[in-house]
This record gives structure tokens, C-alpha cells and sequence, in this order.
């Protein structure tokens, strides 16, 4: 019987959006159609972001973010590295060493972010669409915002995705919502290199 899925085709490879309850090894036909008017990018002149892109800087430029918002997401996420820095205590400072020094730079992906209560990290969350949406992006950030008003969002999830290159979870997350990948891809970039910021210097490396 013929099912009709939603899937995103990265790097060679056609991965759906949704589980498929199927056999193990059952061969598949595919018919490709694209779906259209699915991503919306940020205004600015930027494209869709680019597939294997997990750095902040590559997302800010593939959305097109302009410069006085750049530096309005700049010190927001200082401030944001200081309230998870302050949450780090003694045990998971030991854990993140430990990670540390077994893999150089991966103690915030291993362990993930400092830990903060839900509500703070919605609180989190909303700053950085309030960001967005002070230049003009309501359209974009709507979903998100709907979402998060409704508690259905993980920002603590988000951060940890983008730590961990887990570009499905943020798919997911997009089609949850509604939003466009740009828009999620930036919110956790920003989520995730805050705690990035935060490990770092609970390790005493700096930024």
C-alpha cells in the first residue's frame, strides 16, 4: 500500500521526517517532488541555510542577518554564557573536566549545556526572538513563538542539537512548528553557543 512521507534530502542521502513502521531491508520506490514555499529564509537577502552549516557565523551570513542585529545577538549571547556559567557547580565542572580531557573541546556536546530550570530557558528563548523580531522578523519568528507559548519547545534541547550537530532534531523541531529551518538553525546556534561560551570558560580556556 502506497504511504505518502515528507523527507529532506541531504548529502546523497533521502531521510524521512517521520518513523516507518516497515520490515527491516524492504525495498523502497521513491518518487521525488519537491516541496515548495516550505523555507522561508530571513530577511536580509539570505538564502536557505546551507545543510551541513553548524557554525554561528555561517548561519548569520546564509540568513542574511544584518550587521546591527548581529551585534544585538553578540551581547546577547554574553549575557546568556554569564547566567549558564553561574550554574555550574563543582560536580559538573569535574564531569565536563573529565570529558575535557579526554576530548579536547567536546565537554559542552558530551555533557550539554549548564543546567537551568525550563522556565528559564524559555525566558532564554524569548530573548532571542524578541532580538529578531525588534528587526522586523515577526513573520519568521511566529511559529517559534506560538510554540514556546504553548510549551512545546525544548530550549535546552535546541542548544544540545546544535552542540551535537544533530541538524534531524532541529529538522524535526521545524516541521513541528512550522518554522522555517533558517529560523530554528539560528535560535539554537545562538542557545548553543552560549553554553559553548559558558563550558568554555568554566574550564577557564576564555571564549
Amino acid at each position: 500500500m502506497a504511504k505518502r512521507i515528507r523527507a529532506v534530502y541531504e548529502r546523497g542521502i533521502i531521510r524521512p521526517l517521520e518513523p516507518l513502521d516497515l520490515p527491516e531491508g524492504i525495498l523502497l520506490e521513491i518518487t521525488v517532488e519537491p516541496i515548495r514555499g516550505e523555507e522561508q529564509p530571513l530577511r536580509g537577502g539570505g538564502g536557505p541555510l546551507p545543510p551541513g552549516s553548524m557554525r554561528l557565523g555561517e548561519v548569520l551570513e546564509a540568513a542574511g542577518v544584518p550587521k546591527e542585529v548581529r551585534e544585538s545577538i553578540e551581547e546577547l549571547i554574553e549575557h546568556m554564557a554569564s547566567s549558564l556559567l553561574a550554574s555550574v557547580d563543582e560536580k559538573l565542572l569535574e564531569l565536563y573536566r573529565a570529558v575535557e580531557r579526554l576530548e579536547p573541546g567536546a565537554a559542552a556536546a558530551r555533557i550539554g549545556p549548564p543546567p537551568l530550570d525550563r522556565d528559564t530557558w524559555l525566558l532564554m528563548l524569548s530573548d532571542v526572538l524578541t532580538v529578531l523580531e525588534k528587526a522586523g522578523m515577526f513573520e519568521e519568528t511566529r511559529p517559534l513563538r506560538a510554540a514556546a507559548n504553548q510549551r512545546r519547545l525544548s530550549p535546552y534541547d535546541m542548544a544540545l542539537a546544535w552542540l551535537r550537530g544533530d541538524r534531524g532534531y532541529l529538522d524535526r523541531v521545524a516541521e513541528e512548528t512550522g518554522a522555517g529551518r533558517s529560523i530554528v538553525y539560528l535560535v539554537a546556534a545562538v542557545l548553543g553557543e552560549a553554553s559553548r561560551r559558558a563550558v568554555s570558560r568554566a574550564l577557564g580556556r576564555g571564549s
